[in-house]
Order: C-alpha cells, then sequence, then structure tokens
C-alpha cells in the first residue's frame, strides 16, 4: 500500500518539497535550501485549496466578464453595423425607384418622339403630294399658254 505523501512549496526558494503524511503538521527543513517551513495539516491543506479553487474561480469571473464586455462592444458593432446597413438599404431602393421613374420617362419620351416623327412623316408626305399637285398644275398652266 502506498504511502500518502504531503506536497508543499518552500515559501524562502519556491522549491517544491515532498513529506510524509506522519509528518503533516510539523516543522521541517527544505530539502533545497535548508530554511524551515511548515508542512501543512489535512485542514490546512483543504484550506489552501479552498483558496486555490477561490483564486481560479475569481481569474475565471474576471475572463467572463471581459469575455462579456468584448461580446457587448462586439453586439454594439454589429448593431452599428445593421443599422448601417439598413440605411444604404433605404438608399438604394429610393436609387432603383429613381432609376424606375426616369425609365419610364424615357419610355414615355420616345413614344412621344415616336409619335412626333409618324406626324411629321405624314406632313413630308402631304407637302410631296402639294408640291406634286403644284408642278403638275405649273405643266398644265404652261401647255395651256404656249397652245
Amino acid at each position: 500500500m502506498a504511502r500518502e505523501q504531503i506536497q508543499t512549496a518552500c515559501e524562502h526558494c519556491g522549491h517544491s518539497a515532498t513529506f510524509q503524511a506522519s509528518e503533516a503538521g510539523t516543522i521541517q527543513e527544505c530539502p533545497e535550501c535548508g530554511e524551515y517551513l511548515d508542512v501543512p495539516d489535512a485542514y490546512t491543506l483543504q484550506w489552501k485549496e479552498t483558496d486555490r479553487q477561490l483564486e481560479i474561480s475569481a481569474r475565471h469571473q474576471v475572463q467572463t466578464e471581459r469575455q462579456l464586455d468584448n461580446a457587448s462592444r462586439q453586439q454594439e458593432q454589429y448593431q452599428q453595423q445593421l443599422e448601417k446597413a439598413a440605411e444604404q438599404q433605404v438608399q438604394h431602393q429610393r436609387q432603383l425607384n429613381r432609376r424606375d421613374k426616369i425609365d419610364e420617362q424615357q419610355e414615355r419620351l420616345l413614344e412621344l418622339a415616336g409619335q412626333l416623327l409618324e406626324r411629321w412623316q405624314k406632313l413630308a408626305d402631304r407637302f410631296e403630294r402639294v408640291v406634286t399637285r403644284l408642278e403638275e398644275k405649273s405643266q398644265q398652266a404652261s401647255l395651256v399658254d404656249t397652245e
């Protein structure tokens, strides 16, 4: 059966020393530096372990708070980005609406231009017929005068 041992650190040199469980609660020499050190008993070991666990918990709490702060800042940044994206989307929609209006106006202008061209063509055809009739009458009048 293995004998229980107690491990503790020397307060002077920091060396980790191991002692038999039967030496718990006594004062022994550090095997490294020779200074005296207290070999903790079970209660002291439990107390030190509790302190160590509290320190670890405190560090974890600080880390968690830091992470929460970072997450909160990131959430703010994401919210700002979402708001900015929403504004850009509204602006983009306005531009699309303006473009649609311009396209409609261009279509209407093209229709009107087509109608105007048709009217000019009709007028040109009428003018050509009038000119042709006038030339025919002028030729007829010339023929009558020569007779």
